[in-house]
């Protein structure tokens, strides 16, 4: 078994494995609401939805860049990451629910753009 060294980064914080999760979310996104997009009010639904999720995987980057960087110091090991990496890339409790809370108010703002303002009145 190879010894880590406490500034190695490991496998599951690589950019790649980010890029990995981005692309599998997306596709997952798009296979549940493809057949929405061709009506024009569920379309809206669905960019609300896509808003939700990309603050929370704007969210995510930032937490996967701090836990690169907490690793590549020393401050954190990569066995304690990979002993609780949900828990460590969640980060804070407050912060998770400022992230959540924050996507929420993205769709509630794209909701009200589109029915007062983009949306053709009679």
């Amino acid at each position: 078994m190879a010894n880590i060294e406490p500034t190695a980064i490991p496998r599951e914080l690589s950019w790649r494995s980010f890029a990995l999760v981005v692309i599998l979310v997306g596709a997952v996104l798009v296979w549940t609401d493809w057949k929405d997009l061709g009506d024009p009010a569920k379309r809206q639904t669905c960019i609300g939805v896509a808003l939700v999720i990309a603050t929370v995987l704007i969210f995510t980057g930032f937490r996967w860049h701090q836990l690169r960087k907490l690793v590549a110091s020393g401050e954190l090991s990569a066995l304690e990451v990979r002993a609780n990496f949900v828990a460590h890339l969640r980060g804070p409790i407050r912060m998770w629910i400022s992230c959540i809370i924050s996507g929420v108010l993205v769709a509630v703002a794209w909701s009200a753009l589109t029915v007062f303002v983009l949306r053709p009145h009679p």
